[in-house]
């Protein structure tokens, strides 16, 4: 492959980060006449006019907001088909495209939606297709790698846990990034309990449905399951399903939605999680399950456990030791 390579700035930099080395780089472009005739990585920066006298497979234009280039290189007569915008990060640019009918929601339909927020970290060293073959949730995903990546490095013991299933896919996540941990999965299989709901303490944060979420069970998650062998289903009642275990814990996610087995899984795991090791609480800025949050914050207070906030979908607190 050969390539032109639009722009020398800090995008250059991480473009090169990445970029395979059979690819050929036949020039760099910039628009600042300063920086033309000189040399960058040792590359010579060519005027963009020069382009005509180049042959190529493909442009990448490297600066964030590169519309305004790749509208000068058509013009130019470059085919738009072979300039590609490089983006090693979520920026402003990037911010206002993705937002534009979220802007339109809220404005004409009197709907009231934050931004969407897409969580990039820049450039990767490896793939990742544990995570980044579902579009599930991209931002809890590479966290929870990021986490599991620290676990096998520091070597935290303890199993892996998820309280609150659902079809399986952050438990194949988990499955994939820890295949050496046993991994628990707690869950009825048969939607929110009424034992969460027949009290009325839910109904001062939810208008949760005794069979939501019901629409799943155990050989659908099992079936997702890169190594099933490392795999123990709880199916039933939390707490109930968790007696006589008497497993450590380095990585769990609590995703039940509820206020009431949140705060069950809360003080059942963080006692039971080892030192180094992660508790991810899904949900926790939802609106619409605002148990979550009050769960969480009562635990937070009488433990003084550690918290952090992800901007992801419905809001995941973290816990640590």
């Amino acid at each position: 492959m050969r390539i032109v390579i639009f722009g020398t700035g800090s995008g250059l930099v991480d473009l090169l980060t990445v970029l395979p080395a059979d690819v050929v780089i036949v020039g760099l472009l910039d628009n600042d006449f300063l920086k033309q005739g000189t040399l960058v990585h040792s590359k010579t920066v060519h005027a963009p006019r020069a382009v005509a006298g180049m042959e190529f497979d493909r442009i990448v234009v490297t600066p964030r907001d590169g519309s305004a280039m790749r509208r000068q290189l058509v013009e130019l007569g470059v085919p738009a088909e072979k300039i590609l915008l490089f983006h090693s990060s979520y920026d402003a640019a990037l911010h206002k495209v993705i937002n534009h009918d979220t802007e339109a929601l809220n404005r004409d339909l009197g709907i009231v939606m934050h931004p969407l927020s897409p969580c990039t970290m820049q450039l990767w060293p490896i793939p990742c297709p544990e995570v980044e073959t579902s579009a599930e949730d991209y931002c809890r995903g590479m966290a929870i790698r990021l986490a599991a990546q620290r676990i096998l490095a520091r070597s935290t013991p303890g199993a892996v846990a998820e309280l609150g299933v659902y079809k399986g896919w952050l438990a194949a996540v988990l499955n994939r990034l820890l295949p050496q941990r046993t991994l628990y999965l707690f869950d009825t299989f048969e939607g929110f309990s009424e034992k969460d709901l027949a009290d009325g303490e839910e109904k001062k944060h939810s208008a949760a449905a005794v069979g939501e979420f019901q629409d799943t069970n155990v050989e659908l998650v099992l079936s997702r399951m890169a190594h099933p062998d490392k795999v123990i289903v709880r199916k039933g009642y939390f707490p109930d399903t968790a007696e006589g275990l008497e497993d450590t814990f380095a990585l769990v996610s609590l995703d039940v939605d509820l206020y009431k087995p949140i705060a069950a899984g809360l003080r059942y795991f963080y006692p039971r999680l080892s030192p180094g090791g992660y508790l991810f609480v899904h949900d926790y800025n939802n609106l619409r399950f605002k148990g979550v949050k009050a769960a969480v914050e009562e635990f937070v207070d009488e433990t003084g456990a550690p918290l952090v906030q992800l901007p992801d979908l419905f809001g995941t607190a973290i816990l640590t030791k």
